[in-house]
């Protein structure tokens, strides 16, 4: 036996035997020892459970005051190694910082599910219809303004809006179908939108060292709070902003300013990882952010003029070798 496993063994062995009401901590402490491994035990130097929680729970001195429990009975755990009371975290990463579509979610691949799911209605109602120009046509709309920038005009209304002036174009007016190819839209992209690989474990790996993570989304807030729900984003995230509720959104410093704020945590700490060099990356510059990284999902080059980011990854899953070199020390 090494000299530092001898040490914590006659000093977790000295502690007297216990003999008293054990209370909620002595509960909680005895639920902890029944989760360390025989292998543990045996090696610093007790038989089973029972001896380590006899010894345990006679150092504490489990009284509650004012909502404070006070006692000695985690050290013992902590002196072993195998507990600590203490949050603490690793590296300079305070706080990362997620963009939502093409970046955490794979927002291009569900859409195209959810074109495909609109044509096939189209095709079995107006065969007649070219699909493919009508669209191309939608998309150059779409792609003009996604919704309505004066707000009158409700953001579903407004896209149907967009497939009937398509529709029109090849002679056919009809708005209330127009409408069913919206719904389509919507209903089969939220069915699609789920987290890229490896997400939910990164998350909480994250948490696990005392990382906050958050969300910065620009769009409109219908359509993102959408998104956001049908991925349960508010169950993972400690933090969510969606630029379309705010007086301002990426790239400007306000967003990452209040992100930061709300989540606890400094820009100099901060990391933002996006798919958007004039947004995401832009922003977190402008920020001050100790790290940028840009997710390449499309494999694009960078543009020499365009904002340079400090890591660039092709998706999410790579992430976690970037955060290793900014002092993330993941179990």
């Amino acid at each position: 036996m090494d000299t530092l496993a001898k040490t914590k063994m006659q000093t977790a062995q000295s502690v007297p035997q216990f003999g008293g009401s054990i209370g909620p901590l002595g509960a909680a402490l005895g639920q902890i020892v029944n989760l360390l491994p025989r292998a543990t035990l045996q090696t610093y130097g007790f038989a089973d459970r029972r001896v380590l929680k006899a010894r345990t729970l006679g150092m504490i001195n489990a009284k509650e005051a004012g909502g404070n429990i006070s006692g000695k009975g985690f050290n013992v755990l902590e002196v072993m190694g195998e507990v600590s009371t203490q949050a603490t975290r690793s590296g300079n990463v305070g706080g990362v910082f997620f963009d939502l579509d093409d970046t955490l979610v794979l927002t291009h691949r569900a859409d195209n599910l959810a074109q495909s799911a609109v044509l096939e209605l189209v095709k079995g109602t107006f065969p007649q219809v070219n699909r493919s120009v009508l669209l191309e046509s939608f998309l150059e709309k779409f792609t003009v303004q996604a919704w309505d920038p004066e707000h009158k005009v409700e953001v579903t209304e407004w896209r149907a809006g967009l497939w009937a002036k398509a529709l029109e174009e090849q002679g056919l007016v009809n708005w209330d179908f127009a409408r069913k190819m919206q719904d389509a839209f919507d209903r089969e992209r939220l069915r699609a939108f789920r987290w890229a690989s490896g997400v939910e474990a990164l998350v909480s790996e994250l948490h696990a060292q005392q990382i906050k993570v958050g969300i910065i989304t620009n769009g409109h807030p219908v359509v993102q709070r959408a998104k956001l729900q049908a991925c349960n984003a508010s169950e993972l995230f400690d933090t969510i902003l969606v630029g379309g509720e705010e007086p301002r959104r990426k790239p400007h410093k306000d967003i990452f300013l209040k992100a930061c704020s709300l989540a606890g945590c400094k820009p100099e700490e901060s990391v933002m990882v996006g798919d958007t060099l004039t947004t995401d990356i832009l922003g977190g510059i402008n920020t001050g952010f100790l790290s940028t990284v840009w997710v390449n999902v499309h494999n694009e080059e960078l543009p020499p003029t365009w904002p340079k980011p400090a890591h660039v990854i092709s998706s999410i899953s790579e992430l976690k070798n970037v955060l290793k070199q900014l002092g993330v020390a993941f179990n």
